[in-house]
């Protein structure tokens, strides 16, 4: 099992732990909470993600190979689902982000 496949595969058991979709929206809005912030430098019309009803700014840093993915939102449910995005992606190289499915979604319902 490769580290993202875990990763998404501890996401689906965390959401597995809640009996009803109001716990599971708390969980979200806690998981936002905790995103780092992002700078108000980055949050321009260059990095706004188009087709969202919510404000939704993504970042990409590049170190050596890697993908630094950073990402926030005016919705504290879209940034909760952005930081289970980050969790799975972030971190990676390009081939390593193209080859991963989001299998996570379907797992956990959304």
């Amino acid at each position: 099992m490769s580290e993202a496949d875990a990763i998404q595969a501890q996401i689906a058991e965390d959401f597995s732990l809640f009996s009803d979709w109001s716990e599971r929206y708390q969980y979200l809005i806690d998981l936002a909470k905790a995103l780092p912030v992002f700078p108000e430098a980055q949050k321009t019309k260059e990095n706004l993600l188009a087709g969202c009803q919510s404000q939704v700014f993504v970042h990409f840093v590049q170190d050596n190979d890697l993908l630094k993915i950073h990402a926030m939102s005016d919705s504290s449910i879209v940034s909760g689902l952005i930081s289970l995005v980050l969790r799975v992606y972030s971190g990676r190289t390009a081939a390593e982000i193209l080859a991963i499915e989001p299998t996570f979604i379907d797992n956990i319902g959304l």
